[in-house]
């Protein structure tokens, strides 16, 4: 059995005082603590959009995640991400940042 995306769920539209006008970017042009919008593909739920703040691993820069979804790898864009938008660059906007994550090791291997 399949788990299928609940029927009762709301959207509830954020309140957003100010401009909200995020410009299309290459994930490569990217970094740690930019704020973008991301839409992702992802069975069973198909089309959705995050925002949230870019985070690079602490030795390897090409890795970019914002929060549990990943941008880029050193193979290229995630294949679940469909397009990126850039709201604020890193210190031009109020979210939180946090650090760069850390690389967890097997055997030697990041």
């Amino acid at each position: 059995m399949q788990r299928q995306p609940d029927k009762d769920v709301r959207a509830f539209p954020a309140q957003f005082d100010g401009e909200f006008s995020p410009q299309d970017i290459e994930v490569a042009q990217l970094s740690h603590g930019d704020l973008v919008v991301a839409s992702f593909s992802q069975e069973p739920y198909g089309d959705f959009v995050i925002t949230g703040v870019v985070t690079e691993a602490e030795n390897d820069r090409s890795y970019l995640m914002v929060g549990p979804w990943i941008l880029q790898t050193a193979q290229g864009n995630a294949p679940r991400l469909l397009s990126i938008q850039l709201v604020a660059g890193n210190g031009t906007h109020v979210a939180p940042v946090p650090t760069r994550r850390g690389l967890v090791e097997v055997d030697g291997l990041a």
